[in-house]
């Protein structure tokens, strides 16, 4: 049913041409494009989601604080974050809320943060507050960045009008 064919040089030659070969690659680039466009979506939504929880948890404590008449600061470190509330001189960090509790960013996610447009430097853990809320829902002005080590990057600024403006960075 097969035959044995042989490679021939004359009208019947059996091989591949350079346009298959270039076929090939076209489809080959292609496809690689496909799966970078779509990692890089996938992270690029990973940084804004969580530079949008962050934000939310922000207002959330602003929030409390005018509601509950107490003080609350966060602290903001390489990779994660907690926020404080002050307790009779000594800020202690809030462990009683399950919503202002102290979190990670998953790994490949680190901080930069800025205060009076000075560039702060973050510990490995957080041990005291560097922003702060007072009881009348003042926030003290400064630029949060996430990113993932590459770039792509979100910003949070809360200005001196403490007006809270998320943007890309990257």
């Amino acid at each position: 049913m097969f035959k044995n064919r042989r490679l021939q040089y004359g009208k019947h030659f059996l091989g591949i041409s350079l346009i298959e070969v270039m076929i090939v690659l076209a489809i080959i680039v292609i496809i690689t494009s496909i799966f970078t466009i779509g990692v890089s979506n996938t992270q690029h939504k990973n940084v804004q989601q969580h530079m949008e929880k962050i934000s939310a948890l922000i207002h959330l404590a602003q929030e409390q604080a005018i509601f509950n008449g107490v003080d609350y600061g966060i602290s903001i470190a390489n990779n994660n974050y907690a926020f404080f509330q002050l307790h009779e001189l000594e800020w202690l960090i809030v462990s009683n809320d399950p919503l202002l509790r102290a979190r990670e960013l998953p790994i490949d996610l680190q901080f930069d943060l800025y205060l009076d447009e000075i560039k702060v430097a973050l510990n490995a853990q957080v041990d005291r507050p560097q922003i702060f809320i007072t009881s009348d829902g003042e926030i003290s002005p400064f630029i949060l960045k996430i990113f993932d080590g590459h770039d792509v990057a979100y910003q949070l600024t809360v200005n001196h009008n403490e007006n809270f403006v998320l943007s890309a960075d990257g």
